[in-house]
């Protein structure tokens, strides 16, 4: 339910796929704009999917929205684009989230949230390829099992994470920024500047 502007040719001729090869499975995408969501009926009537499998989905109020989002089966993330905040609404609401992170920073967000969260780089929603992404959102569409575990994991993982825990985030942050100023006092070029690694605890 993000920005249609994320959507990039070949990431909605991926959705296609998907569709394509889960005949019970739909998409939900945000209802505005009218036209955009219109042109991707379109496409996907192009790409041999019914256009009806595209349900839009209205803007609800905050909470309302985190709870009708937790209706979904499995949140895919927009490749070139990565979701922010709907992708860590989507986390909060426990939806499994299927990302492929890229080079830059924008289409690194959903790893760098799956890891706050507490996943492992190995986690079988951190996909490595297109091919990769569209074979694990088939698979796990048609898994409802293996869907659950890792809805269970999501609700297991999110009281204690740091992705969640904004008082940590702001330590960690002025932290970061008080070793940068004693590299300026003394005289250091900038450098990366790295925290040591720490349970992902909300303490």
């Amino acid at each position: 339910m993000g920005r249609r502007r994320q959507v990039d040719p070949v990431t909605f001729q991926t959705w296609a796929n998907i569709l394509a090869r889960v005949p019970s499975a739909v998409l939900w995408l945000a209802a505005s704009p009218k036209d955009a969501f219109a042109l991707l009926q379109r496409e996907a009537a192009a790409a041999g999917v019914p256009p009806r499998r595209l349900v839009a989905a209205p803007w609800f109020p905050e909470k309302e929205h985190i709870r009708i989002k937790s209706l979904c089966d499995l949140f895919l993330d927009t490749p070139a684009y990565n979701a922010h905040q709907t992708a860590g609404d989507a986390l909060w609401a426990g939806i499994p989230m299927l990302t492929l992170p890229g080079e830059k920073m924008v289409s690194r967000v959903g790893l760098s949230m799956q890891l706050a969260l507490g996943l492992s780089p190995s986690n079988t929603t951190i996909a490595h390829s297109f091919a990769g992404y569209e074979d694990t959102a088939v698979r796990l569409a048609s898994s409802p099992e293996e869907l659950r575990a890792l809805r269970a994991e999501v609700e297991a993982l999110r009281p204690g994470s740091i992705l969640f825990n904004l008082t940590r985030s702001t330590r960690m942050l002025e932290e970061l920024y008080l070793r940068m100023w004693a590299r300026h006092e003394s005289g250091l070029p900038p450098d990366h500047i790295r925290l040591p690694s720490a349970p992902n605890r909300s303490s």
